[in-house]
């Protein structure tokens, strides 16, 4: 039979053995973690831009010595596009530079390098044409940094810049999706920044989180924008994910499934209009929705559509009415193969923009809602954004959209979003589990072992002692031989009965023949199993290994079966002790009459 402390051994040693394989995976994950650059973080400006806005802005500094400017962020450019100072003219305002951001001299910085694919590096811009905007761009390198000086964002030299004059872009973007360029058939493509971010690894992988703040909570929220992360702490989170469009532009698309209006005083409306496609950029302020919605809108909201424009003005009477109705704007948002929905609700105060020149001559306010033609020019703009926080992951084609979470007091949760390289490592796949959890596991399992252990020891043990007390020797001359044996005056050892401990007659070899004098022995022939006191054996007994509340409660079952078993085979015996006692009971009787040596007089002995 194996010991209890070799058991004891073993499962200690299978714990040792499953903790030290959890150690060795979690430090090879480490590794793994410890290879990943951390999320970059880009400051935002603190100035409030833009001429259809305002909108919170980002410092980008080109060239050397650097010049720095202030952009608005673009989910679908893949490319960084300053203002140029011929974007200026002598018959604009005098504050068009700064209200553009700043502009960007070439010829002052020594790092650029003029693209020669065609003259100047003149190419038509891509981005918004489906949306009605044009311009060009003149392209070249330089060196990129994003934030201000001082900041610890990193200078990348040799990135593609291009440098616009067209005020259909009135500011200049940076783009954060990290496609390519592709000038020529001939030419080899042009990373983006983002790609040489990660190539230089200043981030982790090819995403991004972003939110573009608003002025109407909390007096004023800046944008954020982490770039190989996003900050937790600003999302309420849900589980619906979007796969990039199929034609690899890398669009942003989502199925618009509903469109609810509700207010104080109207209730809840909810928009006659069938489900379409949707397009997330936040290179464009506006909303661009069906000619049905738009009219659905103009109805709820008291709008007027200005067909010089384009655009929805309110005047100070409207707004006040808007304002005093407060009304709540839900977009139903799903993707193409699920169920899962996920609501972004957007309040008056995020449609209460001004617009500016070159739009308009005098500043008004108006509502940032466009009509599209078609579904391809249907767009969820930065408008959008102001309520919504966007996570794009590039490197797995997806991307979430989430509902703000308006926290005064929380404080940023930045995550990384680890690339797909690491992800697909057998080594970081093979144990997400945490040290705590396998260790509980461990301890769970050894407890297992301990309580499975502890019932065959005392199961094993029980049985032993069953078949010793109905062994079939045990009959009636034996009985009555061993009885008269421990009673012999001559007997030279200790006469203690198991059976009954209450009183004992001890013989000792060094003392005379008869016993002590008023000595009483009482046995007991199995007649009360229930007093039964076990002397213990070399192996530990149940009450050395219990300790849980599962082993006190297997124990129970095993003695109420026991003892069950006892009283059937236990019957026989005890008859048989029984007769052999009273035979022995005459022996006695008639050793005294004959005279023959034996106790004295006045002790007397009881069996039975």
């Amino acid at each position: 039979m194996i010991s209890w402390r070799a058991w004891s051994v073993f499962v200690l040693a299978q714990v040792l053995g499953l903790l030290q394989s959890s150690e060795a995976a979690t430090s090879t994950s480490s590794k793994v973690l410890q290879a990943t650059p951390a999320p970059l973080v880009v400051p935002p400006s603190q100035v409030w831009d833009g001429n259809d806005g305002p909108w919170s802005s980002f410092f980008l500094r080109v060239g050397s010595p650097p010049q720095t400017v202030r952009v608005l962020l673009s989910t679908a450019s893949n490319q960084p596009l300053v203002v140029l100072p011929q974007g200026c003219c002598s018959d604009d305002p005098s504050d068009c530079a700064n209200g553009r951001g700043g502009l960007f001299q070439s010829n002052s910085s020594s790092t650029w390098t003029q693209n020669n694919v065609t003259a100047g590096g003149v190419f038509s811009l891509a981005i918004e044409s489906n949306a009605g905007l044009s311009g060009d761009a003149s392209y070249g390198s330089d060196t990129v940094a994003l934030g201000y000086v001082g900041s610890g964002a990193p200078a990348l030299d040799g990135q593609n810049v291009g440098g616009i004059t067209t005020k259909d872009f009135f500011m200049g973007v940076f783009g954060v999706n990290p496609a390519t360029t592709n000038f020529s058939a001939s030419s080899n493509p042009v990373q983006s920044y983002m790609a040489n971010l990660k190539a230089q690894k200043q981030i982790p992988s090819l995403s991004y989180g972003y939110t573009a703040g608003n002025k109407y909570r909390f007096n004023t929220v800046l944008a954020s924008l982490t770039l190989g992360g996003y900050d937790a702490s600003l999302i309420v989170p849900n589980d619906l994910t979007f796969q990039f469009s199929n034609d690899g532009s890398s669009e942003l698309t989502v199925n618009v499934n509903a469109i609810t209006i509700s207010s104080q005083e109207g209730g809840v409306r909810g928009l006659n209009s069938a489900a379409f496609p949707a397009v997330i950029d936040s290179t464009v302020p506006y909303l661009y929705l069906p000619i049905e919605v738009c009219r659905q809108f103009e109805d709820a909201f008291s709008l007027t559509y200005d067909y010089d424009s384009g655009l929805y003005f309110v005047d100070d009477t409207l707004h006040t009415n808007l304002v005093q109705q407060a009304a709540n704007v839900t977009f139903t948002l799903k993707n193409s193969t699920s169920a899962m929905e996920v609501d972004i609700v957007l309040p008056y105060a995020a449609f209460d923009l001004v617009v500016k020149w070159p739009l308009v001559q005098n500043t008004t306010r108006y509502f940032p809602l466009k009509r599209a033609a078609n579904n391809s020019q249907t767009i969820l703009g930065r408008a959008f954004l102001q309520e919504a926080y966007l996570i794009a992951d590039y490197e797995r084609s997806h991307f979430s959209i989430h509902q703000m979470k308006w926290d005064p007091n929380a404080k940023g949760d930045i995550q990384t979003i680890i690339p797909l390289s690491a992800t697909a490592a057998p080594s970081s796949r093979r144990r997400k589990l945490p040290t705590a959890v396998i260790v509980a596991i461990c301890v769970g399992g050894a407890l297992f072992l301990t309580v499975f252990v502890s019932c065959v020891i005392i199961i094993r043990q029980r049985h032993q002692k069953l078949n010793a007390i109905s062994s079939p020797n045990l009959n009636s001359k034996s009985s009555t031989q061993s009885l008269e044996d421990a009673m012999s005056p001559h007997s030279a050892f200790t006469f203690k009965s198991e059976l009954d401990a209450r009183e004992t007659q001890q013989m000792s070899p060094e003392l005379s023949a008869a016993p002590f004098k008023s000595t009483t022995i009482r046995v007991r022939a199995f007649h009360e199993p229930e007093e039964i006191h076990e002397l213990p054996a070399r192996e530990p007994v149940g009450s050395e290994v219990v300790g849980s509340p599962v082993e006190v409660m297997l124990q129970q079952t095993i003695d109420s079966i026991l003892e069950q078993h006892y009283s059937e085979r236990m019957q026989e015996p005890q008859n048989r002790v029984k007769g052999g006692g009273r035979d022995l009971l005459a022996g006695q009787k008639a050793r005294k009459v004959h005279g023959q040596a034996g106790a004295p007089a006045d002790s007397w002995i009881r069996y039975g």
